[in-house]
C-alpha cells in the first residue's frame, strides 16, 4: 500500500508541472494592442495577433487557419468590436463557436478607458485608441482580469506582472507631462489621421485638424489647412503612412514653417513602452523643448523602483529615446 502511494506522488509531481508549463493562448486581433499585452505579462502568456503588419485593418476577414486558432484561444483581445475581423469573432461568439474570454470596448471602459471626440468632424474617434498609454493601461487591467478568472491559480502571477507594467507606464506619463508644462501656452497640432489625437493629447496637446479626416472622407488642400481659423504649433504624421499622406504633411510644415513631429501608429516587436518614450520624445523635440527627462526603471526583488530626473541642457534629439532600463 505505502509503496502504490510513492509511485501514485511521483506520477502527479511528473504531471503537475506539465500541466502548468501549458501557458494561456491570447489572441489579439492588431499588432499594438498585442504588444502591450505581451509586455504587461510576458513570458507567462502566448500571444499572436491576426491582423499582419501593413494589412488594412478595415478590410481584413478572419481566415480558416485563424478561426481554427481563435477556438484554442483563452483571451481574445480586440480593439474594442468595430474592425471586421472583431465582428467576424463577435458572430462566432454568439454562435458558441468560440469558448475564449473575449474583451470588447464595455471590458476596457469599466477599467478607465474612454474615446476623443474628433473636432474636426462629429463623433468619436475609434482610430489609435492604444496611443494614449491610460487607453492601454485600462486594457491591460483588462486583460489581467480576464486571465484572473480563467487561470486563477497562477493570479499571483499576473497582478504582479501588472503592477511592474502599470508603475512603468505611470512612471512615463508622469515624466513627459511635466515636460509638455514647461512650455507654459496651449499647444495645438494638425495630425495627418485620426489616430495620431490619442498620441498627442494624453501629453495636453490639442489636435485642431486632420488631413485626412476619416478612411472614407479625402484628404484636405493644404490651402484648405492653411486658411484655418486656429493656429497650430506642429504637425504630427508618419514616415510609415501612405506617400500621398506623408507628402502632404511635409508639405504643410514646409509652407507654414511648422516643425513635423514622426510617430508610429502600428507597429510590431518593440515594447509598448518604448514606442511610448519615442513618440512623446518626437513630439517635444518638434516643440523645441530644451530639457531631457531620463526615467530610470529598476526592477530588484520584484518590486520596481521609478527615478524621475529633469536632466538640463540635454537636446531631447541626443537622448536615445530617454530610457534606461536595468533589469
Amino acid at each position: 500500500m505505502i509503496k502504490k502511494i510513492i509511485m501514485l506522488i511521483l506520477i502527479l509531481t511528473l504531471l503537475i508541472p506539465q500541466a502548468r508549463a501549458e501557458k494561456p493562448l491570447i489572441v489579439v486581433s492588431i499588432p499594438p494592442l498585442a504588444e502591450i499585452v505581451r509586455e504587461a505579462f510576458g513570458e507567462s502568456i502566448e500571444v499572436v495577433y491576426l491582423i499582419p503588419l501593413g494589412a488594412d485593418p478595415h478590410q481584413a476577414q478572419l481566415t480558416t487557419q485563424q478561426i481554427e486558432q481563435i477556438k484554442k484561444a483563452t483571451i481574445i483581445v480586440t480593439s474594442g468590436g468595430h474592425l471586421p475581423i472583431e465582428q467576424n469573432i463577435m458572430e462566432l461568439k454568439k454562435a458558441g463557436d468560440i469558448r475564449a474570454r473575449v474583451l470588447w470596448i464595455d471590458d476596457y471602459q469599466r477599467e478607465g478607458f474612454s474615446y476623443l471626440e474628433k473636432r474636426w468632424m462629429e463623433g468619436k474617434n475609434e482610430h489609435g485608441i492604444w496611443l494614449d498609454p491610460r487607453n492601454g493601461l485600462a486594457i491591460a487591467r483588462a486583460v489581467k482580469k480576464a486571465l484572473i478568472e480563467k487561470d486563477p491559480l497562477n493570479a499571483g502571477v499576473y497582478e504582479k506582472k501588472f503592477q511592474i507594467f502599470e508603475e512603468r507606464i505611470i512612471t512615463i506619463m508622469n515624466s513627459y507631462q511635466v515636460l509638455i508644462g514647461k512650455l507654459n501656452k496651449n499647444v495645438t497640432a494638425i495630425i495627418e489621421m485620426p489616430s495620431m489625437q490619442y498620441a498627442v493629447e494624453w501629453l495636453g496637446v490639442r489636435s485642431i485638424e486632420a488631413i485626412k479626416p476619416e478612411e472614407e472622407y479625402p484628404a484636405k488642400s493644404i490651402d484648405e489647412l492653411l486658411t484655418s481659423s486656429e493656429s497650430f504649433d506642429l504637425i504630427v504624421y508618419s514616415t510609415n503612412s501612405p506617400e500621398q499622406l506623408k507628402i502632404a504633411a511635409e508639405d504643410l510644415a514646409k509652407r507654414s514653417g511648422k516643425p513635423l513631429a514622426n510617430i508610429q501608429v502600428f507597429w510590431t516587436n518593440k515594447e509598448y513602452s518604448k514606442v511610448l518614450i519615442e513618440n512623446s520624445a518626437e513630439i517635444l523635440k518638434a516643440l523645441e523643448v530644451k530639457e531631457a527627462q531620463k526615467v530610470v526603471v529598476e526592477e530588484k526583488s520584484n518590486s520596481i523602483y521609478a527615478i524621475l530626473a529633469l536632466l538640463l541642457g540635454i537636446a531631447i534629439g541626443l537622448t536615445g529615446g530617454m530610457l534606461l532600463w536595468r533589469q
